[in-house]
């Protein structure tokens, strides 16, 4: 496999037609030029289930039985990747993981690919068996999600976003950056405040539920950097994003304050409450659960209000009794 190689200089932003395979708000950049070559055998990210409705099926690091298409909305409201589009003037290529129309991507003449890579090097939502039909439309850039802290995607974005033509100095983009740095003190003093709160970061389906491993997730582990002390999940598998425990196990980590996947795909609070095992974890009885907003667009916009929400949760959280 070719060499990754950083793409060098600016972009025109009035000759390329950029295409978003993830947050659709570009305001970041970790810039891996992609080199056009053949499909292979994926070496980062496990296959998706072919089948709904096997029970022994891939794992993988973002998610495991798609109930739900991935670009649904979630709480009611647009996905988050989503950011400020309008969406009826976006072109969908697929709603589901696997899901990229060819003949849809080639008709809009793209300039430019952009998605992040959890983990690299492969480009997220680009099935491998359309990858040598795919890249060679146009150039691709990949942005680090995985096993780094969330500051560097933010960075790369908005270095990205500025070799394309955006204003970083614009007062709308200086206000989400301001809002941001206010809620990671608000989040940072919460989490000295509270020292000792036990944290989880999970996700679960009717078969199992999943215990996030905090450094392989880029948000976790910034939060961590914040002073968030986390439940540490053990990893089980080769790509280290989760440890799966069965619904009997699911108390296996004593935690204080339980935050939970809201991706359209993940079992929602409602749902989790149909475990008898969920119910009886102290931190669900006593009240102490918030959302956990794994597929946030990595932007100083998007994730400003992620930091007051969990900032708000710890502050009212209390330790429990293990």
């Amino acid at each position: 496999m070719p060499a990754r190689r950083p793409v060098r200089g600016t972009v025109d932003q009035h000759q390329v037609r950029l295409v978003s395979l993830t947050s659709p708000s570009v305001s970041r950049r970790e810039v891996h030029r992609h080199e056009h070559r053949p499909p292979r055998a994926p070496t980062g990210t496990p296959p998706r289930p072919a089948h709904r409705g096997r029970r022994h099926r891939a794992r993988h690091p973002a998610g495991r039985l798609r109930r739900r298409h991935e670009s649904d909305p979630v709480g009611g409201r647009p996905n988050p990747q989503a950011g400020e589009l309008d969406l009826t003037k976006v072109t969908s290529l697929g709603r589901a993981f696997g899901e990229f129309n060819v003949e849809k991507y080639a008709a809009l003449r793209p300039g430019l690919l952009v998605s992040n890579m959890f983990p690299p090097p492969d480009l997220w939502f680009v099935p491998q068996e359309s990858r040598a039909k795919i890249e060679p439309l146009a150039p691709t850039v990949g942005i680090t999600t995985a096993r780094v802290s969330l500051r560097q995607p933010l960075r790369r974005y908005a270095e990205l976003a500025a070799s394309l033509g955006a204003d970083l100095d614009a007062p709308h983009v200086v206000r989400a950056k301001e809002r941001f740095d206010r809620a990671e003190a608000t989040l940072r003093a919460a989490a000295a405040d509270k020292g000792g709160l036990r944290v989880l970061a999970m996700s679960a389906d009717n078969d199992q539920m999943y215990v996030a491993v905090p450094d392989s997730y880029c948000d976790l582990r910034y939060f961590a950097e914040l002073g968030v002390e986390f439940v540490q999940g053990e990893k089980v598998d080769k790509w280290g994003f989760w440890e799966f425990l069965s619904w009997e196990n699911a108390g296996k980590y004593p935690a204080d304050l339980i935050m939970v996947d809201n991706r359209s795909e993940a079992l929602t609070p409602a749902e989790l409450a149909e475990h008898p095992t969920w119910n009886r974890l102290p931190a669900v009885a006593a009240g102490q659960i918030t959302p956990w907003a794994m597929e946030e667009r990595h932007s100083y916009a998007g994730y400003a209000p992620v930091l007051e929400q969990l900032a708000a949760a710890v502050t009212k959280s209390r330790r429990l009794p293990a």
